[in-house]
């Protein structure tokens, strides 16, 4: 679906038929899937939920001989991804959108630019920081995106940082 342009001379209309959101379970994430559920709903766009395992801890512990620990964090990981995306499929169901699931395991900004290209995305709509926090102003996961995602990303604020 495309918006489409009222005056003489503008652009071509903009395609939304894919949305990526990348999801944590973050009040961050849960903010920019409001949005992303809006605007699909109102460009009939299907939004592409992924939660990506954050390799990185797992390979911390792992680095520090504490295996036990780090095969703990990967399944809790996992269930935690599989109750974030049952919780996005069934928003986007009350909304009346379609929601694809992923479960991706990485860099989470180098899982979410990949899966963007993979599925074609049109835009990625995300949170500002998420579960794994960062002292920056964006986050080192949106910052990740923004560097090297080729598409446009819309970047939600945490709920609390509104002022």
């Amino acid at each position: 679906m495309a918006a489409q342009s009222s005056r003489p001379g503008q652009s071509a209309p903009m395609k939304l038929g894919r949305i990526l959101l990348p999801l944590d379970g973050s009040d961050c994430s849960n903010s920019a899937m409001r949005y992303a559920l809006a605007i699909a709903r109102s460009y009939g766009s299907e939004v592409h939920a992924l939660y990506v395992i954050n390799e990185a801890a797992i390979w911390a512990l792992e680095g520090q001989g504490r295996r036990d620990e780090a095969l703990e964090a990967g399944r809790e990981f996992e269930e935690e991804g599989r109750r974030v995306l049952s919780e996005a499929s069934r928003a986007g169901s009350e909304h009346g959108v379609k929601v694809v699931a992923h479960m991706g395991r990485g860099i989470p900004s180098n899982e979410i630019v990949r899966a963007s290209r993979e599925i074609g995305a049109d835009v990625i709509v995300m949170g500002t920081r998420g579960s794994h926090g960062s002292q920056s102003l964006l986050g080192s996961t949106a910052e990740g995106v923004i560097r090297y995602s080729g598409i446009p990303i819309l970047v939600v604020p945490c709920p609390k940082r509104r002022q």
